[in-house]
């Protein structure tokens, strides 16, 4: 069952982004408490680039997050030459440093107890091509 809330949720988020209405989302709920999250996207997706998301606090200040699979989605979805298998997302450390995160993002959407990634301020995530 949460298998396919995933996959509906982000059949719906690519759906509504495909016909422009992100922005129409996004505005209804521009009234809540929320903090920007800047997301870069590289690689086997359908449209690179940075992509500003939202988390949301709750009535008790608890904040949401934002994953890996939500990002992708905002991102237009995987090109079909995409390695969903083994997508990169590079953080920056508070030391200056980077951490690279080799996440299995096929696995998050057809495995309903495999856990989302969760993103942070800044990440990169790097989509390669699939080996031959």
């Amino acid at each position: 069952m949460a298998r396919m809330k995933k996959l509906l949720f982000i059949t719906v988020f690519m759906y509504f982004s495909s016909l422009g209405f992100c922005g129409l989302l996004s505005v209804k709920a521009a009234n809540q408490n929320r903090e920007a999250v800047d997301i870069y996207i590289i690689g086997e997706v359908n449209n690179q680039g940075k992509r500003t998301m939202y988390v949301y606090k709750d009535d008790g200040g608890k904040t949401g997050k934002v994953f890996v699979t939500h990002a992708i989605a905002q991102a237009g979805g995987f090109k079909k030459a995409a390695d969903k298998e083994s997508v990169k997302i590079r953080r920056a450390l508070e030391d200056g440093k980077a951490k690279i995160f080799t996440v299995d993002v096929k696995k998050i959407l057809t495995d309903e107890n495999a856990e989302d990634f969760a993103m942070q301020d800044g990440d990169i995530i790097f989509v390669d091509e699939k080996a031959l």
